[in-house]
């Protein structure tokens, strides 16, 4: 049992967690800094694995995701996900979906989802890279001005998508 003294000392506990079925050599669970980066437009957030990428340059370099720059809520920043985290991916509309849902369907391994980036603005996650935008961020018939995401992976890291 942890006990926590009276006063108002933080005590700050680090898990490293490795699932009992892992290949033997496999890495352990490394957790990513829960400090969220800042994200420009344009600019760029480093990542452990790479950085995000968001340009308002429609002929510059290949890009994943195309979003209406007129309906993000800035600032926006990179973070890791956290436990509760809820995501409208496109094509659901108006409804949310626990982002641990949203990863158990598209497959991720476990491993992978505390690691991968979120782009986040003020209403919440914007990109889960490698995956999906939000709905509320899609084009339209009225969108007007775009911004350009993309994940550039650093070395011969796979792109957070890959298991």
């Amino acid at each position: 049992m942890l006990q926590v003294p009276d006063d108002s000392s933080t005590w700050a506990l680090t898990f490293s967690l490795r699932r009992a079925d892992a290949p033997q050599g496999s890495r352990p669970y490394t957790p990513v800094s829960p400090e969220a980066l800042p994200l420009q437009v344009p600019g760029s957030a480093a990542w452990p694995d790479g950085r995000v990428v968001v340009t308002d340059d429609p002929d510059g370099p290949p890009h994943d995701e195309a979003i209406d720059l007129d309906r993000l809520y800035p600032p926006l920043w990179v973070r890791a996900p956290l436990p509760g985290d809820k995501f409208n991916p496109l094509g659901m509309g108006d409804r949310e979906t626990p982002l641990n849902d949203f990863f158990r369907g598209r497959q991720v391994p476990r491993d992978r989802r505390a690691r991968t980036p979120l782009v986040c603005d003020r209403l919440g996650i914007v990109w889960v890279v490698g995956h999906r935008i939000a709905h509320r961020v899609r084009l339209t018939e009225s969108t007007t001005r775009r911004a350009w995401l993309r994940w550039e992976a650093a070395g011969d890291h796979r792109p957070p998508s890959c298991g």
